[in-house]
């Protein structure tokens, strides 16, 4: 995975599959210091042809995207120290 120029931010948001409006209390830096983030996964990943549409390559796609969100939040951990914790919160609605 290469990544050029992201914030903390955009990197969480992708890892954990996440919208910003979820996350509270992050420190204002994680919005505006800017990283580039490169690994390499222990074995590698078969390469998916982009032309073949089939059910089976966007669940092979799928598993794809979720190995490499757990590897972003394996650097997050190890970088940054940082776990996410579900909260569930009451908010007002207007109608």
């Amino acid at each position: 995975m290469r990544a050029r120029n992201v914030t903390t931010l955009q990197a969480v948001l992708f890892a954990w599959g996440i919208a910003d409006h979820q996350l509270v209390g992050i420190p204002a830096w994680v919005r505006s210091e800017r990283f580039e983030i490169n690994f390499t996964p222990a074995e590698a990943e078969t390469p998916i042809s982009d032309s073949d549409l089939s059910s089976k390559t966007q669940a092979a796609r799928n598993d794809r995207w979720f190995r490499q969100r757990q590897r972003l939040q394996a650097v997050l951990r190890d970088r940054f120290d940082l776990l996410l914790h579900p909260e569930t919160k009451e908010l007002p609605v207007y109608g």
